[in-house]
């Protein structure tokens, strides 16, 4: 892990399987550091030295959190948005094959018999995370059908009870 000041929380590098959460939490990074603007808005034609320097920074602090196996994407980009473009491009494939993959995982996903309910429910929530980071939006409705159909028979009972609770 990463501290990029002494004031400033920890950062997981990024890495082939964590953009989700690492996104977010440089997010939050940026906004803390006032820099997230570089990131969002477009570049200036003609950027000042506060702007550059600034953007530097951004870009820096983006760079310095990602694992060494993500430096080939970005290592020739020169602007904060364009490295963060370039990452969101490769982690963000909202193609049919990624949509496929992640839905084809969440409904397969069962909780053991002995499993634990709240990291049950957080690998499910993970998957509808980047099911929506690839463009595809899950209803809760749906999302409360697929946890039910995801537990193990011991909580049959449960479902039983929900079901028959009329809805108000």
């Amino acid at each position: 892990m990463l501290s990029l000041k002494e004031n400033n929380p920890q950062i997981v590098k990024l890495n082939a399987n964590n953009y989700s959460v690492w996104k977010f939490k440089m997010e939050m990074i940026l906004i803390k550091e006032d820099l997230f603007h570089l990131i969002e808005d477009d570049t200036p034609s003609q950027p000042d030295e506060k702007y550059i320097k600034r953007d530097r920074q951004a870009r820096a602090i983006i760079n310095l959190c990602i694992e060494d196996s993500q430096i080939i994407h970005i290592k020739y980009e020169t602007t904060a948005k364009a490295t963060w473009n370039k990452l969101k491009t490769i982690h963000e494939r909202s193609n049919l094959s990624s949509k496929l993959f992640l839905l084809r995982k969440l409904y397969a996903t069962k909780m053991s018999e002995d499993g634990n309910m709240n990291e049950h429910i957080a690998q499910m929530l993970e998957l509808i995370d980047k099911l929506k980071a690839v463009g595809e939006e899950i209803k809760d409705d749906h999302i409360a059908a697929l946890l039910l159909v995801s537990v193990p028979k011991s909580y049959d009972t449960l479902i039983t009870t929900l079901e028959a609770r009329p809805e108000n």
